[in-house]
């Protein structure tokens, strides 16, 4: 490995904590009670019992779900070596292990940036940017013959 694909890895690992960290703090503010903006642009707590768009499903049904997926992704990510897919499969785990974390303490996603009638939080924008990426990169790399890099 050279030293600016280590350096590459590095700087990726530390933006995605940062994200997480970032996230962490702004859900902590939230649950405080901050709210800033109004009308279609805010942030301010939306307490998600669902999942994606506010879809009702119990915690019962989700945790379990969440936990196989994040399995599911840990094992994709120890077992194969190609770098830009072990990448998009962190983004997506750090947004879903942050949400079940969420989950697990509160019994809700804490949503905090209000878009009209949307409600996400940074861990959210994680999960579709990982999703996409992971659907349009098993697009572009052939079966049986991933590109190492």
């Amino acid at each position: 490995m050279t030293r600016s694909s280590k350096q590459l890895k590095l700087s990726a690992a530390v933006a995605l904590i940062g994200a997480a960290a970032v996230d962490f703090y702004l859900r902590r503010l939230a649950l405080g009670g901050f709210r800033v903006g109004s009308g279609e642009l805010r942030f301010e707590l939306f307490k998600n019992p669902g999942i994606a768009l506010s879809l009702p499903l119990s915690l019962s049904i989700v945790t379990p779900l969440t936990i196989g997926l994040l399995i599911a992704l840990s094992y994709v990510f120890l077992t194969r070596r190609d770098t830009k897919l072990r990448a998009l499969l962190a983004v997506t785990f750090v947004g879903a292990i942050s949400n079940l974390i969420d989950r697990l303490t509160h019994d809700f996603t804490t949503d905090y940036f209000i878009i009209h009638r949307l409600a996400i939080n940074i861990a959210d924008i994680l999960i579709v940017i990982g999703i996409m990426g992971l659907a349009w990169y098993t697009q572009k790399v052939p079966q049986g013959n991933p590109k190492k890099s």
